[in-house]
């Protein structure tokens, strides 16, 4: 009898260790602070809105790597409001403070509203006589507050990750953007420069921008990471530029559906780089649900959606999935709207 209850126990010890062993061996999940504009905050873009969470690239990162994740951005924000945000204490239910605090990695959008809000197209014309007059009195402020905003996440943060992602080009001919100000165009015609040389002139303003996070990098090796969302976004529409056109939103600014699932892709890879990604096949796998939900929900009255459901199931990857999904629903309305 005595026996049989030492061996009973020595089992209940074994079992207990095995399962302290398991329990230490799992990892907490990582947590992700998105700060930033109207792009990190995904008000804007994402259509329709009440499907946020399901189009928004700072969503599909979270939920597709099993993140716990909070975004903290601010649609209008410039440099210097992520500053002063960053600068406050906690003071309301947001606590953003202390989620920058327990954060493993930090990811920013900014800069974007520097020149977006101070004459944008008064800069294409400045370009197109190779003169940078008006970007280049905005670029030493937003310099002087991206190191500043370096510094504070750091002081709160010292072992986070942080990532900075670039602004995209939204030039097109086409655009809202190119075509809210027709004396500019008309400027512009009159030097020379017609549609097919839009996108060029706003890259190299937009370039100049993002120098500022290129240029901060060189002088402070290892500081943060480039998600570099505009060498992509410029790539594809380099090769199609309908498909380009497709990445930004009606407003000719902000990423569109397709353009927030692109933005999450390059993110996605530079996480993985990393180490702070799920495995590969279980965001795709991730990924998958959503749309699948996505296409069965909404579009069900206008697709075949149990056609497209196995497809997008058997495909292989985030790519194929995407292309599945934005084919199949372009051009067709949200069921409940």
């Amino acid at each position: 009898m005595k026996k049989v209850v030492c061996f009973v126990l020595c089992l209940i010890l074994a079992c207990g260790s095995i399962f302290a062993i398991a329990a230490c061996d799992k990892k907490d999940p990582i947590k992700i602070v998105y700060l930033g504009d109207s792009i990190a905050e995904g008000l804007a873009g994402p259509s329709p809105l009440t499907e946020r969470e399901n189009y928004a690239y700072y969503a599909l990162l979270g939920r597709c790597n099993e993140y716990v994740y909070y975004n903290r951005s601010v649609s209008g924000h410039r440099t210097g409001d992520l500053l002063e945000l960053i600068r406050r204490e906690d003071a309301d239910a947001y606590m953003t403070i202390t989620h920058i605090k327990e954060a493993d990695i930090i990811h920013i959008s900014i800069l974007g509203n520097d020149i977006l809000l101070s004459g944008f197209q008064q800069m294409l014309i400045e370009a197109a006589d190779d003169r940078y007059d008006k970007i280049e009195t905005i670029l030493p402020r937003s310099r002087k507050n991206i190191a500043n905003i370096v510094d504070r996440l750091k002081e709160l943060n010292p072992d986070a990750v942080i990532v900075f992602q670039t602004v995209y080009n939204p030039a097109d001919p086409d655009s809202a953007l190119m075509n809210s100000d027709p004396k500019a165009l008309q400027t512009l015609a009159g030097m020379g420069i017609h549609e097919d040389g839009y996108r060029a002139l706003a890259g190299k303003v937009v370039s100049r921008l993002n120098s500022v996070l290129w240029d901060y990098l060189e002088e402070h090796p290892g500081a943060f990471y480039i998600s570099d969302v505009y060498k992509v976004f410029d790539e594809v529409y380099t090769n199609s530029r309908e498909e380009g056109f497709r990445l930004i939103a009606n407003d000719g600014i902000h990423p569109s559906n397709e353009g927030h699932a692109l933005a999450a892709l390059v993110n996605q890879e530079l996480f993985e780089s990393l180490g702070l990604a799920i495995a590969r096949d279980k965001f795709v796998s991730n990924y998958k649900k959503i749309r699948m939900d996505q296409i069965e929900r909404l579009f069900a009255d206008s697709v075949d959606y149990k056609s497209v459901r196995k497809q997008i199931k058997k495909a292989k990857t985030y790519e194929e999935v995407s292309e599945l999904y934005f084919g199949a629903i372009r051009g067709k309305m949200p069921k409940y709207i």
